[in-house]
């Protein structure tokens, strides 16, 4: 601890140390206002809670990708990062600690969804049995937190004042993503297409995607704001278009798909529309396979070359026999498998294909999901998942509001995604959309039992 503090003194001049102090006290007075004035928490809270939703796909400017939770998980991080995260998270946890009783409310509402409640405990305490105990404990409270948040908003928030927020954080990450694309190409622009302030064109799309599909419920349930919905619709096709992503185009069409079919099934009871569901779910996971298969590609940025679908099926199996099947209930614990960085000591060192390509992950949620936790792990999320779906089609077919289509849509987004690609316990918008869908799923359906 000497030597970080050391060497984030050695980095900040003497005459630093004046706007540090300042800097101290200002957020000292807002701390003072945010107490004696709810209002202006409130207004604190959404800009903390805005800020949220846009940083949290992992954006790669400088030095924005710093300051985000997957950035502890980066090995050898620099000790002053790790101070200047600790420093901002621990800013804004003191700025909101006024409203601390809402915040141990969000705990206890997570454990309304036993399946999400269970898996987060795993991963807390999967560092008993990682072979990397700190760095699994560290990657853990990556996610742990981020997740916490997560359920104080959907606490806090309705799902009209969280189509707001998921509308407009998506449509700055369009406008900054054209930004980039078009006068930073150098970071925007990817081999395969614009990935504007993100990792990759298949993580800026299908989020453009869902900004299409909330800005079309939104326009269609307050006609008086039918032009700005246009507008940012188009905007948004053409960035995606841009990305040269064949997923999106599937997640895009499946959503759009389902949201007009989600209105013919509030006409439904409930077993029907249950199995109506499930029936489409099933339909689109299998459409996302096929095209899946013959378009998108898994390591071109890797290889140079172009590599289908086909490609992932080996690694898959290698996976299975690896990894799955070295430890089948638990694990090897939260991101504790796909460390390259330990060498010879990495346990993915085995997941090699016939032509020399190492993943960084299995290229597919469900499967990393029981390669860190096992099939106890994998077990309580699809708990969790049945639960949603049980909850998700009463919450449809009792409330007339178009954002009861919301729950489905962000779950069908999920599991979409995980399909081909790994987004499922990664401190990712993916993520973040299940557990605030999930709560808030939970507070809804509990008030209509009341």
């Amino acid at each position: 601890m000497k030597d970080t503090i050391k060497s984030l003194l050695s980095m900040v001049p003497l005459f630093a140390l004046v706007p540090l102090v300042f800097g101290i006290i200002v957020i000292l007075i807002v701390f003072h206002l945010a107490g004696e004035n709810p209002k202006f928490a409130l207004t604190l809270e959404r800009i903390i809670v805005f800020y949220f939703f846009v940083m949290i796909p992992n954006l790669t400017p400088y030095p924005l990708y710093n300051l985000h939770p997957t950035y502890f998980t980066t090995p050898d991080v620099p000790p002053p990062w790790k101070v200047i995260q600790i420093l901002l998270y621990g800013i804004i946890s003191f700025i909101l600690i006024s409203r601390f009783r809402y915040i141990f409310r969000a705990i206890i509402a997570i454990f309304k969804d036993i399946g999400l409640g269970l898996l987060l405990f795993l991963i807390a305490f999967s560092f008993l049995w990682s072979a990397t105990p700190d760095f699994t404990l560290t990657a853990s409270l990556s996610l742990l937190g981020p997740s916490l948040f997560a359920a104080y908003i959907a606490k806090q928030y309705n799902w009209q004042e969280l189509s707001w927020f998921i509308r407009w954080s998506t449509s700055t990450l369009a406008l900054l993503s054209f930004y980039y694309a078009q006068f930073k190409p150098d970071i925007g622009v990817h081999s395969k297409g614009w990935m504007g302030v993100t990792a990759h064109p298949n993580i800026i799309a299908p989020i453009l995607a869902i900004n299409i599909v909330l800005w079309t419920a939104h326009a269609i349930a307050n006609p008086k704001d039918i032009k700005i919905a246009i507008v940012t619709i188009l905007f948004s096709l053409y960035v995606r278009q841009q990305t040269n992503s064949s997923t999106s185009i599937v997640v895009l069409f499946l959503l759009m798909c389902l949201l007009m079919i989600l209105q013919f099934f509030k006409s439904l009871n409930y077993q029907q529309a249950l199995t109506g569901f499930i029936l489409f779910l099933v339909v689109a996971m299998g459409l996302t396979i096929v095209v899946s298969s013959n378009f998108e590609y898994v390591i071109v940025d890797v290889l140079g070359k172009d590599m289908t679908l086909t490609g992932r099926v080996p690694v898959w199996n290698l996976v299975l026999e690896k990894a799955v099947s070295q430890r089948p209930l638990l694990g090897f614990g939260y991101y504790g498998f796909w460390q390259k960085s330990r060498g010879e000591d990495d346990p993915s060192r085995y997941i090699i294909t016939d032509n020399g390509f190492r993943p960084r992950h299995a290229h597919q949620g469900f499967l990393d999901l029981a390669v860190d936790l096992g099939l106890i792990g994998l077990s309580f999320f699809f708990l969790s998942i049945c639960r949603y779906i049980a909850f998700g089609v009463k919450y449809l077919i009792t409330d007339s509001k178009i954002e009861s289509t919301f729950p489905l849509l962000f779950l069908t987004f999920l599991i979409i995604l995980n399909l081909s690609e790994s987004f499922l316990l990664k401190p990712s918008h993916v993520w973040v959309y299940y557990v605030i869908s999930s709560v808030r799923l939970s507070l809804d359906t509990e008030k209509k039992s009341l």
